[in-house]
């Protein structure tokens, strides 16, 4: 008996019984058994999702057609509807019922009205079995127990006549032999059907691309296979708890973050999500635009993009359908990937998700079936350039880019600025590494475009092992710029000191304090003028004072704890002092007190002298061993 989901680790652990069956079977890492459940899932919620429509299609009597077709809808073969008890002994159910003078219309009567249901197959008994009440479940097995045990009063037959199967994948196992074969010789086939039809839907265009790339189930038996569809059919809005703020679209995505974990080399397709989050309640965009990534992974960006355009800008039906058919962009390089992100983007609510499989940087294609109509520019970028990844330099469109490098980092940023709208707005990752190096040209250079090009307006400084879940050490930041207005100052926000590892992640509540300075920057200059004298923050009452009165102005009130605890974190830099800097934009919280190092000429000396050092160590404890052992 199934029990509603209460909380996201109830959901954590059902899902973790199905990948425990696909790992006991052939798919033992995430990458294997990742792209198994994206199938599955997606056929599952498809399901249920054009159940909803065809009912809300129904209720204002307008025809609906559903995408897949009997028996390829999930529910035609995946769904337990009704129990078959099959005997393998035939049986006259009127005559056995004639033969002790039981009347039939009354017994039908009985059984339907709990569930149990006699047809004209005379070696079939069918019960529904009902997952929601428990009561009328026992009352139906009950039922059926009393006719079972009449019968074997009678020596009609024993149990051991008798299997139990469900109808519909009785009825798949007599026209195609098993389940497994129906999967992989008949689904598979039917959904790649569709670009040669004339009547290919948007959506069926997805479908088809989606399993374009499966050629069968990693499953290799029946048990298995079903077993995993009765785990998949009970994950549904109807099973989770309305009091819990948990979609479905979540459930997926808590799948995906499995290909960020260290063991299974999928890093490069993951940002954690508070990171996705904050930066995109921090631009907060608006509808009736387009929203691109040209290194979209999973299509986290985008999926969350889309949630908060739905859920905070309340989209009108016309809106909704472009936002839904329009709107969203993205490229990866990754084959691999590629379906998983239409089929994660589809689950969200995005219905034709213009997702390219191309290599971004040198153009390289792979499919591009779903670049109809794109855009020369857009008007929201949010994005994750991947970390350490170095292009071939003799494989770049150089076309493409005004400032030569392998660094690809920094070729995404030229990207986006030539994808960029004027007055779009971006909200980017970026690697320390690459704000504060000035010693290449194309660093330097495309940095100087960047301020000349855009108003920089904020830059966040994350704590160090953000990514640690990724397999990624690399300190990061969070740009936001407008373009076609130039940089005159940069807010700078300092999260550096909250401590980040694999088992206190940063979450969405460590951003608070930058969304709100976010939105109320009158509050973080307040705090900055009063402070950037002060680099010990040593503020005398007269000064909180003051900063009181200020924030009255503006209707604000913070507590002094507050305003002590944020004011470190807050500094402005005009762009002639980064200038002077030779565009080295990262961190350099003034309100702190560095440790002075020394230049590398004077430390140079003191390594060699502790590596000389180690290395008579080395020769001293070698020399000892053999000494021993002779």
């Amino acid at each position: 008996m199934w029990k509603t989901l209460t909380s996201v680790e109830q959901m954590n652990s059902h899902l973790k019984t199905i990948m425990d069956i696909l790992r006991r079977d052939k798919a033992k890492w995430p990458l294997e058994y990742i792209p198994e459940l994206t199938w599955m899932m997606f056929l599952r919620l498809l399901d249920e999702k054009e159940i909803k429509e065809q009912e809300e299609a129904e209720a204002i009597w307008i025809d609906f057609q559903p995408s897949l077709s009997y028996p390829y809808r999930w529910q035609d073969y995946a769904w337990k509807d009704v129990k078959a008890y099959i005997f393998d002994k035939k049986i006259n159910w009127q005559k056995i019922l004639d033969t002790f003078f039981i009347d039939f219309e009354n017994v039908k009567n009985l059984f339907y009205s709990s569930d149990l249901i006699l047809e004209g197959n005379n070696n079939k008994l069918y019960l529904k079995e009902n997952y929601k009440e428990i009561d009328e479940y026992k009352q139906n097995k009950e039922s059926f127990d009393n006719l079972i045990n009449f019968l074997k009063e009678k020596e009609l037959f024993s149990l051991q006549d008798i299997s139990v199967k469900w109808k519909k994948r009785q009825e798949i196992e007599e026209v195609w032999g098993s389940i497994l074969d129906f999967v992989n010789n008949e689904l598979f086939s039917y959904l790649k059907s569709f670009h040669k039809k004339e009547d290919t839907s948007l959506r069926k265009k997805i479908i088809w691309i989606i399993f374009n790339h499966f050629d069968k189930t990693k499953v290799s038996n029946d048990a298995n296979l079903l077993d995993i569809f009765d785990k998949i059919h009970f994950i549904s809005e109807k099973n989770i708890d309305e009091n819990q703020f948990f979609a479905i679209s979540q459930i997926y995505e808590s799948l995906l973050l499995k290909m960020g974990d260290k063991n299974s080399d999928g890093w490069q397709f993951f940002t954690p999500r508070p990171v996705i989050r904050t930066m995109i309640e921090a631009v907060s965009p608006n509808l009736n635009c387009t929203y691109y990534d040209p290194c979209c992974g999973t299509g986290g960006f985008l999926a969350k993009t889309y949630r908060f355009l739905y859920e905070n800008k309340k989209p009108s039906p016309n809106e909704l359908t472009f936002l839904k058919e329009k709107a969203f962009y993205g490229k990866d390089n990754s084959d691999f990937v590629f379906p998983i992100t239409l089929a994660n983007l589809v689950i969200h609510g995005i219905d034709y998700p213009h997702i390219w499989n191309e290599n971004t940087i040198t153009g390289e294609k792979f499919d591009t079936q779903l670049m109809e109509n794109e855009p020369s520019q857009f008007d929201y970028i949010f994005t994750n350039p991947p970390f350490w990844w170095k292009e071939n330099l003799s494989l770049i469109r150089w076309t493409n880019f005004l400032y030569k490098t392998s660094n690809t980092q920094v070729l995404f940023i030229q990207h986006i600025l030539e994808k960029l709208k004027d007055g779009g707005e971006c909200a980017l990752v970026i690697d320390e590494w690459v704000l504060f190096r000035t010693n290449e040209e194309a660093f330097v250079k495309t940095k100087e475009k960047l301020l000349n090009d855009t108003n920089l307006h904020t830059i966040v400084s994350l704590p160090a092992w953000v990514f640690v879940s990724a397999w990624a050490w690399v300190k990061t930041n969070l740009l936001f710029f407008k373009k076609w207005e130039q940089t005159e100052k940069i807010f700078y926000f300092d999260m550096s000191d909250i401590k980040v590892n694999k088992s206190n992640p940063l979450t969405y509540e460590k951003f608070q304090d930058f969304l709100f300075l976010n939105k109320n920057r009158k509050v973080a200059e307040i705090l900055w003028k009063y402070n950037k004298n002060n680099p010990e923050n040593k503020l005398e009452q007269h000064d909180f004072d003051n900063i009181f009165a200020e924030l009255k102005k503006i209707n604000i009130i913070l507590p002094e704890e507050k305003i002590k605890e944020l004011i470190w974190k807050v500094w402005f830099e005009n762009v002639e002092d980064i200038k002077k800097r030779k565009y080295d934009l990262s961190a350099h919280n003034p309100n702190i007190e560095k440790e002075i190092i020394p230049p590398v000429n004077e430390l140079l000396p003191n390594i060699k002298k502790w590596f000389k050092q180690i290395l008579e160590d080395i020769e001293t404890i070698e020399k000892n061993f053999l000494d021993f052992h002779k």
